[in-house]
């Protein structure tokens, strides 16, 4: 079963609940205690730049050209999954300092979270 809000946004699912920002974007899915089991953390622009579990442990970090997914990266694996295989090539080349970049991100967004907690609503 799937609830939507008024705006057309999912809200709920059998056993979760999802959570928004003032400006619509998904910040948490919570259980049905409500507490929450995976938080979302956006830039400035509204991009989902990384998931996080309910440990804080980040689940995989999202790289952005403007508005344009360019990959993903997974930090379990250490391996980066770009978004259009084209893009592949010219990426590659420059895959470490790709990694560094999404290393950076993550530290920076974690001691920030830390600091501040989830958006609220």
């Amino acid at each position: 079963m799937y609830t939507y809000d008024a705006e057309g946004r999912l809200i709920a699912t059998t056993g979760m609940k999802y959570e928004y920002n003032a400006n619509g974007e998904r910040v948490s899915k919570d259980n049905s205690a409500g507490a929450p089991q995976t938080l979302y953390l956006h830039d400035g622009d509204g991009n989902q730049i990384a998931e996080l579990n309910a440990a804080l442990a980040v689940q995989h970090v999202n790289v952005y050209s403007g508005k344009h997914l360019v990959g993903t990266w997974n930090p379990a694996t250490s391996k980066v999954y770009y978004a259009y295989a084209d893009w592949l090539p010219e990426f590659a080349e420059n895959r470490n300092c790709t990694v560094q970049f999404l290393n950076n991100l993550r530290a920076n967004r974690i001691k920030n979270f830390e600091k501040n907690g989830p958006a609220k609503a």
